[in-house]
Order: C-alpha cells, then structure tokens, then sequence
C-alpha cells in the first residue's frame, strides 16, 4: 500500500486539476449559458473521491481515525467556488472547518 505522503500528494494532484478545469469552464462561458458548465456526476464523483482520499491520508500522517478530516461539504465547497481550492486544502491539512461563504446553502 502507498504511503500517506504519496496518497496525498496524487489527491492534490487530481483535487488542483479538476479545480482548474472547472475555473476554465466557467471563465469561458457566457453568462447566457451557465447552467452548462455545472460539472457532470462524473466529475464531482472523481472530486469527491479525490477528496476523500486527501482526507484520510492527511488524518493518517497526523496519526488519526481515517475518516476525522472527512466532509461532504469539503466536495460542496470545491464545486462552488474553485477559485479558493488551494485554500480548501490547506483548511483541511489544518483541521479547520469548511467555511461557510465557500459552501453551497439549501
């Protein structure tokens, strides 16, 4: 099995490039036609996986329970507001909660 320090690194990897291929949709797109560039099941479903194992390779090189670090909202966040994924990451690397201006509200 991988070690932690691999595992994340390849969940950054995967979390940055989906981050930036959704900043690309939506900067390219007109404000006519938004409701296209929302991202597909198949992506948020590489996005939540990606971030899943993120988290628990984070919470494995801090010594913790595997799934402590992980939220759905950390998905949520990172489909709303790309633009702040690297921020996104760092809140997670440092225990922090979602913030909630860069989560999406019922």
């Amino acid at each position: 099995m991988e070690n932690a320090e691999l595992r994340q690194g390849r969940a950054r990897a995967i979390i940055t490039s989906v981050c930036a291929v959704l900043r690309a949709a939506r900067a390219n797109t007109t404000v006519f036609v938004r409701d296209l560039t929302t991202p597909g099941a198949d992506l948020t479903v590489v996005l939540q996986d990606a971030t899943r194992m993120f988290c628990e390779a984070v919470s494995e090189r801090h010594g913790e329970n595997p799934i402590c670090r992980w939220s759905p909202e950390w998905v949520e966040s990172l489909l709303a507001h790309p633009e702040h994924c690297e921020d996104t990451l760092v809140r997670i690397e440092n225990c922090l909660a979602p913030l909630a201006e860069h989560s999406i509200t019922a």
